[in-house]
């Protein structure tokens, strides 16, 4: 009963993803000529970084990811490549069903299936590093709305943003160990709340104390969180080069901390129309013209999914090689 009341939500929320891609097409002047059109006239060097900067995104969270299971699990020193394995498939099954969802339980089995820790120090491991995905997008959630909504301008919003990051990272020294646990504390009551699972998010609060508090730590993944952030927005505006609008550096970065925001509640399949209609309305406050912010969404989906496909196939065959290599150096 369980698996199919699972196999009819998805069902459920991809078609409910669908429908509102394909009301950005219905409700606006764009169609899928005008999408083809587009595609066709790509400028293909930009297009051809968005895979390399989504390598990079990749490993940076796995570099992160690794120091965060390291520190709670000291006696694991798992290569690198371990990680960005883990990275790339979470990102590709987040393609299919709520990527917040797909990263955390590809992270936590990762950990679990490869005997790296038990099953709560999986876990915590995975929400920890969550919970510093959100970090920047709340830092800069007032200035991103001033901005966007037209009470300040981009230079005065750059400035409070200079002030916001200097300030969060004092804060974020001095009473990460508490924010860290009222996150931990708040996903933990959640997840007892609407999970079936309840031994696994009981054992979570018997992890105390939880090491992740000295400075050099604190400082490493604050620094590495920002960069994550950094990537997503080059790569959305290599999108936007790619395409040829006129839509400035600075105004992709404070949309994209938005909406990663605004993602976390998403329930549709990476995302899909949920994305697409926060594009719409962010960058149509700042007066984009319409079908241009369309077309944008759209090929920015296609373009970033099919990023993902390629990064995962390259590292999955260049992983495999790796170990029959070994396999035939281990038989001579």
């Amino acid at each position: 009963m369980i698996k199919n009341n699972k196999i009819i939500y998805t069902i459920f929320s991809l078609s409910i993803g669908i429908l509102l891609a394909l009301l950005t097409l219905r409700l606006t002047e764009n169609n899928v000529q005008d999408i083809l059109t587009q595609l066709k006239n790509l400028n293909w060097f930009y297009t051809s970084l968005i895979p390399f900067v989504t390598f990079i995104n990749f490993w940076s969270l796995a570099y992160r990811w690794k120091l965060i299971t390291q520190k709670l699990i000291s006696d694991q020193k798992r290569e690198q490549k371990f990680y960005l394995f883990y990275i790339s498939l979470g990102s590709l099954i987040g393609i299919f069903i709520p990527a917040q969802v797909s990263m955390l339980t590809t992270q936590s089995m990762a950990l679990r299936f490869n005997k790296v820790g038990s099953v709560p120090q999986g876990l915590l491991a995975s929400l920890y590093n969550q919970i510093l995905n959100l970090l920047i997008p709340l830092i800069f959630l007032p200035t991103s709305l001033l901005l966007f909504f037209g009470k300040i301008s981009l230079s005065v919003a750059i400035f409070l943003a200079a002030v916001t990051l200097f300030i969060g990272f004092q804060v974020n020294q001095k009473w990460h160990s508490n924010l860290i646990r009222f996150f931990l504390t708040a996903s933990s009551y959640i997840k007892r709340r609407f999970s079936r699972k309840k031994i696994e998010n009981n054992k979570l609060n018997t992890l105390n104390p939880i090491p992740f508090f000295d400075s050099k730590f604190v400082v490493a993944e604050f620094w590495l969180t920002i960069i994550l952030h950094l990537n997503i927005a080059i790569r959305n505006f290599l999108v936007v080069k790619a395409i040829d609008l006129n839509i400035g550096f600075w105004y992709i970065l404070f949309a994209s901390l938005l909406i990663y925001l605004a993602m976390v509640l998403s329930f549709t399949p990476g995302s899909l129309g949920l994305m697409e209609w926060s594009w719409i309305g962010m960058l149509g406050l700042i007066n984009v013209p319409t079908n241009d912010v369309v077309s944008f969404a759209l090929i920015q989906r296609l373009l970033i999914t099919l990023s993902i496909v390629i990064v995962f196939v390259v590292l999955a065959i260049y992983l495999w090689i790796e170990r029959m290599m070994k396999a035939k150096t281990n038989k001579i």
